[in-house]
């Protein structure tokens, strides 16, 4: 069932999936505080109390259904996001504002800038992280939690949908557990880069490979 409306005016929504045990989420232009409070009240079922002073407004969609685990991942990403931290003693959870948390880039809190949530499902949030780095999301603030399966961006929109397709393609099955660097290229094309790499190092069977990833101009080496 949706969510219901925040006080203050936002959109959000949360769709339960079939086996009631996952979420599709979306808030748009939402006071930040609302949004924990929302998420702990109709998803999580559990007590939060948010300090007054973490403030903001917060647009996050998830880009597929996430669990319950995944939920409270992306409220301590958010609020890191926007300076804050969220810690559990005695089953109540609370928000304070001040510090952070997550591995983040960046600085600052990031207001009603867009948040992107991305489920992983293949490759961890550590490894998502570096290789959005390498695409120029300097300007973007990245949270990921350590072997965590959700990667929080936020950044500009227009430059989200350009992230998530990085992602995208990193995130395959043939990537598990693999280390790998995604490297954009200025002047040479992919495939003869690639090419020359493979040659350089025949290592033969999965020891090394490049991949020529043409739409981005950029190749996978893994």
């Amino acid at each position: 069932q949706p969510l219901r409306p925040a006080a203050t005016g936002g959109r959000q929504s949360a769709a339960l999936s079939a086996d009631g045990q996952r979420f599709d989420i979306n808030f748009v232009d939402t006071d930040v505080q609302d949004f924990v409070r929302v998420v702990f009240e109709e998803i999580l079922r559990a007590t939060v109390v948010v300090d007054p002073a973490v403030t903001g407004r917060v647009t996050v969609r998830t880009a597929g259904p996430v669990s319950k685990a995944a939920a409270l991942d992306l409220v301590r990403s958010v609020l890191a996001l926007n300076g804050a931290t969220l810690s559990e003693a005695d089953g109540v959870f609370r928000g304070a504002a001040g510090g952070g948390g997550g591995s983040t880039g960046g600085g600052g809190p990031d207001g009603d800038r867009p948040i992107a949530v991305i489920p992983l499902h293949h490759i961890d949030a550590e490894q998502a992280r570096g290789a959005l780095q390498a695409f120029g999301a300097e300007s973007a603030r990245i949270a990921s939690l350590p072997g965590g399966r959700v990667l929080v961006v936020a950044a500009p929109a227009a430059d989200i949908g350009r992230y998530e397709q990085v992602i995208a393609t990193l995130d395959v099955d043939q990537m598990k557990g693999r280390s790998f660097a995604l490297v954009p290229l200025q002047e040479a094309g992919a495939a003869a880069v690639a090419t020359e790499l493979n040659a350089m190092f025949p290592a033969g069977g999965d020891a090394f490979r490049a991949l020529p990833i043409e739409r981005m101009n950029a190749v996978l080496i893994s």
